[in-house]
């Protein structure tokens, strides 16, 4: 008999890792309250231990007129005070100096799924990061096309560092210890190879503060980078999606975006995807609303591919919540000193953080991706089967990260200074038991 769905589509039940750590974590929770460590929730949570959100956020969102919360979308793009309102956000130092086009998406998801969804060829080669945020795989598969990996790192070994750029500028020691581990070599040699295979590539590079690892290329990478695909973009269109969801939690967010000078200079055949999450960025992360800034070096490109994604977008999900753009655009008109002195409070508590969790896992010898900001520090486990062997072992003792390809993911964003500093001991005996030390 044929199937009810179409070929390619799987049907197996969809397991999502982060979610599933949650859950079990939760569980654990109910009977353990005092022992069960919960690192896996991609949200900010407070100095209360809880969930955060930003008084400014929702006290314009609860003064907004419940007819307008009701509302559709005034255009299918988003509203259009919303659209000039992200770009003005995103262009905050004046250098984005080529053709744009913004479309309002479903959070930052349905940012790189424009990309995913519209640039890529059925059977084509799609680059994304070897360890990176999951779902990136699940989207290529999903369009109908193959999964590619480059690595951020320079070379095999020694490619964890427990120190970051702004920790070691803190501490008046030199940065070369995280910032020499990144690297594009193979970033540019897995492009080529895409290239010179199918005649076109889109890539994603989720930058800055890397989920998960908290990683950063930083303007020089950023321009040694644009330069190499401007070249290869004479053999074909290069779609560059480049994911912008934590840049506002980089712990400089006012030069967060200076690495966009490097975009000044575009070949006609590349287009850079800007994938915002105003979720993430107003600690509304239910409440699903972000934006693709399309840049070309031609108007007419980033219209065109604007209008590509409306079709999209209409077919999809319809239009973004009418009410949370209303707020924004209030916010970056008239309140946009009082986010920006909420969100400095929770930049400096991530600092503070990562921090003690660094340092604690250099005394005890517990190897970390190059962290530079953002939510999350990861565990460098390459061993598949190690892996799963150190999950198990974290859990009987009621410690849940999130595993990910080539490591594990502890969410700093949702644990407390002290216990930054007191789990990385915890989690490294973890990891020798599983090592059978």
């Amino acid at each position: 008999m044929k199937s009810f769905l179409i070929e390619g589509r799987q049907s197996a039940a969809y397991n999502d890792s982060a979610f599933g750590a949650m859950d079990a974590c939760r569980r654990d929770m109910i009977e353990f309250p005092d022992l069960t460590v919960n690192a896996t929730a991609g949200t900010f949570w407070g100095a209360d231990g809880r969930i955060a959100a930003y008084k400014t956020v929702y006290d314009l969102y609860d003064s907004i007129d419940p007819k307008r919360k009701a509302a559709y979308a005034t255009d299918l793009l988003g509203n259009k005070d919303y659209r000039d309102a992200v770009f003005s956000w995103l262009n905050r130092l004046g250098n984005i100096r080529t053709a744009h086009s913004v479309i309002a998406s479903p959070g930052g998801t349905g940012a790189v799924a424009f990309g995913v969804f519209n640039c890529v060829e059925k059977g084509d080669e799609l680059l994304i990061p070897d360890i990176g945020w999951i779902n990136y795989r699940v989207m290529v598969e999903e369009c109908g096309a193959v999964p590619a990996y480059y690595s951020f790192l320079e070379g095999a070994e020694g490619a964890a560092c427990n120190v970051s750029a702004a920790d070691a500028e803190r501490r008046g020691s030199a940065d070369a210890a995280a910032q020499s581990r990144l690297g594009i070599a193979d970033l540019k040699a897995q492009s080529r190879r895409i290239m010179e295979k199918q005649g076109r590539l889109t890539v994603v590079i989720n930058d800055p503060c890397q989920n998960p690892t908290g990683a950063s290329f930083g303007p020089e990478l950023w321009a040694d980078l644009m330069e190499f695909y401007n070249e290869l973009s004479a053999q074909g269109p290069v779609v560059i999606i480049n994911d912008v969801a934590y840049l506002d939690y980089s712990e400089d967010p006012e030069n967060a975006t200076r690495y966009f000078d490097a975009f000044g200079g575009l070949s006609e055949n590349v287009a850079v995807l800007l994938a915002f999450s105003c979720s993430k960025l107003l600690t509304v992360y239910g409440l699903r609303l972000g934006a693709c800034v399309i840049l070309t070096q031609k108007q007419e490109d980033a219209d065109s591919l604007q209008a590509a994604f409306v079709r999209y977008a209409r077919s999809n999900w319809g239009t973004v919540n009418n009410s949370l753009m209303q707020c924004f655009v209030e916010i970056v008109r008239d309140h946009k000193d009082a986010l920006l002195a909420e969100k400095q409070q929770a930049i400096d508590a991530l600092s503070e953080r990562s921090l003690a969790f660094i340092e604690a896992s250099r005394a005890c010898g517990l190897e970390l991706y190059p962290y530079f900001g953002g939510f999350f520090v990861t565990v460098r486990v390459s061993d598949p089967g190690l892996l799963q062997r150190f999950d198990a072992e974290l859990k009987k003792d009621h410690i849940y990260g999130v595993k990910y390809p080539g490591g594990m993911r502890f969410a700093i964003c949702a644990l407390q200074p002290a216990t930054c500093a007191s789990l990385p001991a915890r989690v490294k005996a973890a990891l020798e038991r599983a090592e059978g030390k």
